[in-house]
């Protein structure tokens, strides 16, 4: 018989076939050829198939566990002495399997049922996971380039007064993130985490808006500094910023 049959499987094969047998180490080809499964050769294959499929579909999610049992975030330190999630090759490949894995699962019909709360669980979390990756290294790039602005450049803050206590506000709360982040790196602790991506996505918002008004600043600098219109806003940046 299949390697693949468990007890569910063989408990459904004796309620269809209504055939009553103990499987266990006694049980041999002897009894099997008794029970006369050969006349309900449909049901037996389509129970056999089941049990195949199920086999694979328990070997992938065992597999998709195992990776992010130990996945964890790296980080660099920025400039300013925040550490900051480095991106990360081996992850965004880990997630473009197990996502296009859990996929295939989801297309397996009634063969996936058994499976179905592991698989629903795995498939949001991945895409939990992801989306919050992708909001916070956006949101961090942005930090990272507006923050030398905003804190270091006087003439700013008191050109920007309002976008500057928006940035700061936005500048504490990526600062505590951060550092909660650091200490809990598991990648499906930290990214899995729907009230962190809305707190990202309100980050994302402030700083797009601060960048709105910085260059909309730059805007007027250029025309008391006509020399600026060749030069972009990252390099003017850059300039004003030191």
């Amino acid at each position: 018989h299949s390697e693949s049959m468990k007890d569910r499987h063989w408990d459904r094969l004796m309620k269809e076939t209504k055939k009553h047998f103990v499987m266990g180490p006694k049980f041999c080809l002897k009894d099997m050829l008794d029970l006369e499964l050969h006349k309900f050769q449909e049901v037996v294959g389509d129970i056999v198939d089941e049990a195949d499929k199920q086999a694979k579909i328990q070997v992938q999610l065992a597999k998709i566990k195992a990776t992010w049992a130990d996945m964890k975030l790296e980080f660099q330190e920025h400039k300013s002495g925040v550490n900051m999630i480095l991106a990360s090759e081996d992850l965004t490949i880990a997630l473009e399997e197990n996502m296009a894995s859990l996929q295939t699962m989801q297309a397996q019909g009634k063969n996936v049922e058994f499976f179905r709360e592991d698989v629903d669980y795995w498939t949001d979390c991945l895409r939990t996971v992801e989306s919050v990756f992708n909001d916070w290294v956006e949101v961090q790039a942005n930090w990272g380039s507006l923050e030398t602005i905003f804190i270091g450049s006087e003439d700013i803050r008191k050109q920007l007064p309002q976008d500057a206590a928006r940035f700061e506000g936005i500048d504490a709360k990526f600062r505590k993130l951060m550092g909660e982040v650091v200490k809990t790196p598991l990648v499906t602790d930290a990214l899995n985490d729907k009230k962190r991506k809305d707190l990202l996505d309100e980050m994302k918002k402030g700083l797009e808006q601060c960048e709105k008004s910085l260059f909309a600043y730059l805007e007027v600098k250029r025309m008391f500094f006509p020399r600026f219109y060749f030069v972009s806003n990252a390099a003017l940046l850059d300039i004003l910023s030191n």
